[in-house]
């Protein structure tokens, strides 16, 4: 975690094109795909569009049909469902955006058949099935504390950190299966998760891994009698726990007033129970040299107020350690 008494940014949004290219001339989304997403992904699908490089973690290779948010068993390919479903919301704390409100239900659905022509394997591999999710367990105190004891046992803090921030011992060596670097979930903003951030989703991601990551399947440790089923909803129920809901960004900051001193230190006890306004953040995009992929997407805010002057506190999280 960083913290600093004053901060400012700029931010700034940007908009990318894509190039079209002869690639499957017979699919009726071809002029779809080449408008939308080849810009991203490339013409032949390899993840290899003009814009790629300035993005991390990468464009998804659709040649290799390794899908990250899937409801299939580790290694297998994706449902027709679970490529639709990325397609519509995309994929938060990435550069993939969802299509449901720009394209109609159609293009959508002609896309899904396009981005499987990319690749061999669905048409030589039998349909996947969609494993089992059960229901979770009810939730208690002393359930969220069965959670955090699995989540030691099977060692997600070697990634995501004792905090859940992303930060564990492993996560500077991390890299996908095409070896770019790639970071371990900061588990404390769920809405920057690339699925929608419940318990049932993070249950799932648990049972089927996110292919093409390091991000394992724990389904063998419920086989090896590990952990039980149960127990792996314990941590899923956990994880949801370390998030609040996703914050609004305000326009404007309040300041509380305080009778006394402002405090002068970040951890001085007068910042306990102030107001925190979140501010979201992008890279500075607009004069080189440009910052594609900053590592701080977000601070928040507090401010104490005596009557003449101001107190700031900004505190932000920051894997990379950077200085």
């Amino acid at each position: 975690m960083r913290r600093a008494l004053l901060t400012s940014a700029i931010s700034a949004l940007w908009i990318l094109g894509a190039t079209a290219a002869p690639a499957q001339d017979a699919q009726p989304a071809k002029a779809t795909y080449d408008k939308w997403c080849a810009g991203c992904h490339g013409v032949d699908g390899k993840g290899e569009g003009f814009a790629a490089a300035t993005m991390l973690p990468r464009p998804r290779d659709f040649t290799t049909a390794l899908y990250q948010i899937r409801a299939t068993p580790s290694g297998a390919l994706p449902t027709d469902e679970d490529i639709r479903r990325v397609i519509d919301v995309g994929m938060p704390g990435t550069a993939m955006p969802g299509w449901a409100k720009h394209l109609g239900e159609q293009e959508r659905m002609a896309l899904v058949a396009y981005l499987k022509a990319f690749s061999p394997r669905f048409e030589n591999q039998d349909p996947p099935e969609p494993i089992e999710i059960g229901s979770a367990p009810g939730e208690s105190e002393e359930a969220l504390a069965e959670g955090r004891q699995i989540y030691e046992k099977i060692e997600c803090w070697k990634c995501h950190g004792q905090a859940g921030r992303g930060g564990g011992p492993s996560a500077p060596t991390l890299e996908d299966d095409q070896g770019f670097p790639i970071a371990a979930a900061d588990l404390t903003e769920s809405w920057n998760f690339k699925f929608v951030a419940t318990t049932d989703e993070i249950f799932t991601r648990l049972m089927t891994g996110l292919n093409g990551t390091p991000m394992p399947s724990f389904a063998d440790l419920i086989d090896a009698e590990v952990v039980t089923e149960e127990q792996l909803w314990r941590v899923a129920q956990y994880v949801r726990s370390l998030s609040p809901e996703e914050p609004e960004a305000k326009e404007v900051i309040r300041a509380g007033l305080t009778e006394g001193a402002l405090p002068e230190r970040v951890d001085d006890p007068a910042w306990a129970g102030v107001e925190r306004f979140y501010v979201p953040l992008v890279g500075q995009v607009i004069e080189a040299p440009r910052w594609f992929t900053p590592s701080v997407d977000g601070v928040w805010v507090q401010a104490l107020y005596d009557g003449q002057d101001l107190a700031f506190l900004v505190t932000w999280h920051d894997p990379s350690e950077s200085p």
